[in-house]
């Protein structure tokens, strides 16, 4: 995409924050919008864009927070779970948080052994992120991998997809 949950991201002190797309002109509206930020607020963690296929791409070392907007159908999708528990079984130590924002394809995490559903909730957007949703709220699920505490309530809601490959809702 444009990079906007880097820009976000870039405002908690993450070590590094990574983007990765596969279309290069979105990689490059992302770069611009990455550098525009850094402009403005240069104490800010640098955000770097990679051009490649985010299914494949390798998971960094130590713990790592993975953002999805709904990028992927199953197919690809089960790729990434793929990468995840490879970097999980790789350092056992290490937390991978997964959230995935209007999980239409999250019963692929929810099928990994090796992820646990830490929160689940449809949260509504503020006022001022309006202008940049479809909707006026979205689902939004992170799932563990690594030592974890026990999940929070309702971390468990069913996923419903309310529009094929591109809506979803969570039900108590």
């Amino acid at each position: 995409g444009k990079g906007r949950p880097m820009l976000v991201a870039s405002e908690f002190p993450f070590r590094d924050i990574v983007g990765v797309e596969l279309s290069p002109a979105l990689a490059e509206v992302a770069r611009r919008n990455a550098a525009a930020i850094a402009t403005r607020f240069s104490s800010r963690t640098p955000i770097r864009v990679e051009c490649g296929d985010a299914t494949a791409y390798p998971m960094p070392a130590g713990d790592v927070v993975l953002f999805i907007y709904n990028s992927f159908d199953t197919e690809l999708m089960l790729k990434v779970v793929k990468n995840v528990e490879a970097a999980l079984a790789a350092d056992p130590q290490r937390s991978i948080f997964v959230v995935f924002c209007n999980p239409v394809s999250g019963a692929c995490f929810d099928a990994s052994p090796m992820l646990t559903r830490r929160f689940a909730q449809t949260i509504r957007y503020a006022q001022e992120e309006r202008d940049y949703a479809e909707d006026m709220e979205d689902a939004i699920i992170i799932w563990q991998g690594g030592n974890a505490p026990p999940p929070t309530s309702r971390a468990d809601a069913k996923i419903v997809i309310v529009k094929e490959r591109w809506r979803a809702e969570l039900h108590a």
